[in-house]
């Protein structure tokens, strides 16, 4: 069965002049190799959980709260364990930036729902910043206050969430006005079931009268659209 874990590393390398400073604040998890896998529940937990508290103390007290069998292997877990001890490890964390990188990779979509429910209610609060990097923007869009796009190591948007309505739309395209729409020069053009959808970056809202409905794009469809632009 193919499962994934998350492991946590802190962040910044060896280098960093105050290292027990930034493990107070700042923890990376990350899908979990085979080697992880391999291991029992509870080793994986003391191995990778840092707080205040002794780790295998801090470990031992969130997983008692959950189902999950103490000496389980990794890979022997069903996938709602799976999740289980995912946001277990999450929530054992004493930080005050969490970067979360495909933390539901190879999960059902219940299943991620479940995590990504459970981390909001459970864990974030105004002292805590949540760093997420997925391909699954869809499923994130309605929790995230700033974006990032990233393509091929270059960075293809920056903004809060509640900027993109200012600065985007999208024009869902009346059949006979698609010429007119286009000298307003879209930066992305799709058709679905037969309609043209056109993009638009800083255009004012009256450009658009008559053309079409006008609506703000999904962070997803965003998403999309700004990394096709980006590709030669």
């Amino acid at each position: 069965m193919h499962t994934n874990l998350p492991t946590t590393e802190l962040l910044p390398p060896p280098s960093c002049a105050k290292p027990d400073i930034v493990r107070r604040f700042l923890a990376w998890v990350q899908s979990a190799n085979e080697d992880a896998r391999a291991q029992g529940v509870s080793a994986l937990a003391r191995a990778y959980l840092y707080s205040d508290l002794p780790a295998s103390v801090r470990a031992e007290a969130v997983l008692a709260t959950t189902n999950i069998r103490r000496h389980s292997r990794i890979g022997e877990l069903s996938k709602g364990m799976i999740t289980q001890l995912h946001l277990t490890l999450i929530l054992a964390i004493n930080a005050r930036l969490l970067v979360l990188d495909e933390p539901t990779l190879g999960l059902d979509l219940i299943y991620r729902r479940q995590f990504y429910d459970t981390l909001l209610s459970d864990y974030f609060d105004q002292e805590r910043t949540i760093l997420l990097t997925t391909h699954q923007v869809e499923e994130v869009e309605n929790l995230l206050t700033d974006v990032l796009f990233i393509d091929r190591g270059r960075v293809v948007l920056d903004a809060t969430v509640d900027a993109l309505a200012g600065r985007f739309v999208q024009l869902n395209v009346a059949a006979d006005k698609i010429d007119a729409a286009r000298e307003l020069q879209p930066f992305h053009v799709r058709t679905l079931f037969g309609k043209t959808i056109m993009l638009f970056e800083n255009r004012p809202a009256e450009s658009f009268a008559g053309l079409g409905e006008v609506r703000t794009p999904g962070i997803a469809d965003l998403f999309e659209a700004k990394i096709q632009a980006a590709t030669p």
